[in-house]
C-alpha cells in the first residue's frame, strides 16, 4: 500500500502561505528559541545568540498569555498562531428620509415641519444640518421659493441682544424654520 501524502501540504515547490498552511511554517522553530513565562504569567520568547557570550539574551514579547508551571520553560507549540482580537461594530442607526414638500394648497406646512424636525432628531442632525438639508426635501413651488428667497444662515430664530460689555447690539434674525412657516 503506497504511503498517502498529506493533502494540506502543497505539491508546489514554492513556500506555502502561513494562512493556508500554518503547521509547515511554524514547525521549523530554531532550537535556540524557547518560550518562558515571566512574573506576570505572560509568555516571553527568549533566544541566545551563539556568537555572543552566554549572558546576552534577546527577549521578544508575544501576545498570548501562558500559565506558568513548575520549571517555567515552554517550547513554542508548532501549530499555535495568535489571531488578533476583532471588535464588534457599533450599531448603525437607519437613516430616515423626511417627506418631500411640493407647496400645493392641500399640503400642511406645519405637519411637514413637525415631521421634518422629528426625522432630523432621529438622524442626529443639528441646526446646521437641518438648514443645509432642507432644500433637498422641497419640490415644485417649495423649491422655487427656496431658490428665489433670501434664506437666512440659521435654522432657529435669533433673539435681539442689546449692546453690553463692549459688544455691539445684535438684531433679531428670523430663522429658516419661521420663514418657511410664514410663507406656506
Amino acid at each position: 500500500m503506497p504511503k498517502r501524502t498529506n493533502p494540506r501540504l502543497p505539491s508546489c515547490p514554492r513556500d506555502p502561505s502561513r494562512r493556508l498552511h500554518p503547521l509547515r511554517e511554524l514547525s521549523s522553530v530554531p532550537d535556540h528559541l524557547t518560550e518562558e513565562a515571566d512574573s506576570q504569567g505572560e509568555s516571553v520568547e527568549t533566544g541566545r545568540d551563539s556568537d555572543l557570550d552566554s549572558e546576552t539574551e534577546v527577549v521578544l514579547r508575544t501576545a498570548s498569555p501562558v500559565v506558568p508551571v513548575s520549571g517555567q520553560q515552554f517550547i513554542v507549540p508548532p501549530g499555535h498562531i495568535v489571531q488578533p482580537q476583532r471588535q464588534a461594530m457599533a450599531a448603525v442607526r437607519k437613516f430616515t428620509s423626511p417627506p418631500i414638500f411640493r407647496g400645493s394648497p392641500d399640503e400642511d406646512a406645519r405637519k411637514l415641519m413637525e415631521r421634518y424636525e422629528t426625522i432630523s432628531y432621529h438622524n442626529g442632525w443639528g441646526d446646521a444640518e437641518k438648514r443645509n438639508n432642507f432644500n433637498m426635501y422641497l419640490d415644485d413651488t417649495g423649491r422655487n421659493w427656496f431658490l428665489c428667497a433670501r434664506i437666512p444662515n440659521d435654522w432657529e430664530d435669533t433673539t435681539e441682544h442689546p449692546a453690553a460689555g463692549g459688544n455691539p447690539a445684535t438684531p433679531a434674525v428670523t430663522g429658516l424654520r419661521s420663514m418657511f412657516l410664514k410663507e406656506f
